[in-house]
């Protein structure tokens, strides 16, 4: 790992580490142990402690009695009450970006929606998460309340954790791979639909293809997860 100094050597660790639950270097239910990461980075207990307290605070981590954290087990009970939740805020942040929206920025969402689709063509499916991703950040962001946007990337850490387990079994299950997919086409019509909404420039309009792109969003994930993890 390259140490910047500019930035607290905690933070670095802490986003080293996401990266590595991201890529599915660390999978649900392994333990983290700050021996062990501390060794591994080549640096002293104490950042990797706050670092891993930082992932627990998230929500991405659980504590352990006998020390030590392990990565959490997601379950659809989890997915539904965090969709639940991202439905609103989201759903919020659509409508208070309507005003924030110029032509630019409305280009902009059709071509990450434009990207979302050729690399669900091909399979690429880390790609469509981060054009999907940059879809909402744009409207997101839009909205100009910080507030929100500080909830929803809280969210957006558990959420993403349920995708990297989805993505790793996708990798390498053909059927899985196949439902995945015609989840991404799904979740680029409701896109769409958002996208229409936004530039008819009514409120209650884009609320409500908003968070109903969330809670289709939230059926299709149920669905696969339960695939994964039929228990």
């Amino acid at each position: 790992m390259a140490i910047y100094r500019a930035n607290p050597l905690y933070e670095q660790i802490y986003q080293f580490l996401w990266d590595s639950i991201i890529k599915g270097e660390v999978r649900p239910g392994d333990r983290m142990r700050d021996t062990d990461w501390a060794e591994r980075l080549e640096v002293s207990r104490t950042p990797v402690r706050e670092a891993l307290r930082k992932l627990e605070h998230d929500g991405v981590l659980e504590g352990l009695e006998a020390g030590g954290y392990q990565l959490r087990v997601v379950t659809t009970a989890d997915l539904r009450d965090l969709y639940s939740c991202r439905a609103v805020l989201e759903g919020l942040a659509a409508r208070t970006a309507v005003a924030g929206l110029g032509p630019d920025a409305l280009d902009r969402l059709a071509q990450e929606l434009e990207g979302s689709r050729a690399a669900i063509s091909v399979g690429r499916f880390e790609e469509v998460r981060d054009t999907n991703t940059a879809f909402h950040d744009t409207i997101i962001q839009a909205a100009g309340n910080r507030h929100l946007v500080r909830l929803i990337r809280s969210l957006r850490r558990l959420i993403m954790l349920h995708r990297t387990t989805l993505l790793s079994v996708a990798r390498t299950d053909g059927r899985l791979a196949a439902a995945y997919a015609a989840h991404l086409e799904a979740t680029a019509d409701d896109h769409a639909e958002v996208l229409a909404a936004l530039r008819c420039g009514d409120p209650d309009q884009v609320e409500r293809a908003m968070r109903s792109h969330v809670e289709n969003t939230a059926a299709g994930m149920e669905a696969l997860h339960r695939a994964v993890a039929p228990a």
